[in-house]
């Protein structure tokens, strides 16, 4: 079974920030919904904000909600790595840390911070 969502931060661009279970976080675009029969009212950025976590995925108050292993799967991982690729004294060489920067890009993951 995949992790559950735990919590969830909607954003101003129809995307939801997730952490996950076990400890990942990740960023699922919604964009691709808001066309279809009951997502069509979460195009109402108001009320796409008042995403909320119930029973481990994503959920609105009308009842609209996310199949957590389709919100885990097809999220874009984040790592979050604080100062590892932002001029880290610790880090003595800059070919490093774009080293860094290209293999987690490679392996699928965002680098940032929430």
């Amino acid at each position: 079974m995949n992790p559950r969502v735990r919590e969830v931060i909607p954003t101003d661009n129809y995307k939801v920030k997730l952490v996950f279970t076990n400890g990942e976080s990740g960023v699922y675009d919604c964009s691709g919904l808001l066309d279809f029969g009951v997502f069509k009212e979460l195009k109402d950025i108001a009320y796409f904000k008042r995403a909320t976590v119930l029973d481990g995925t994503v959920a609105w108050p009308h009842g609209q909600d996310i199949c957590p292993d389709t919100l885990y799967l097809d999220s874009v991982r984040i790592l979050l790595v604080p100062k590892l690729l932002s001029g880290n004294p610790c880090l003595a060489s800059s070919s490093l840390q774009e080293f860094l920067k290209l293999e987690l890009q490679r392996l699928g993951y965002q680098a940032g911070a929430w």
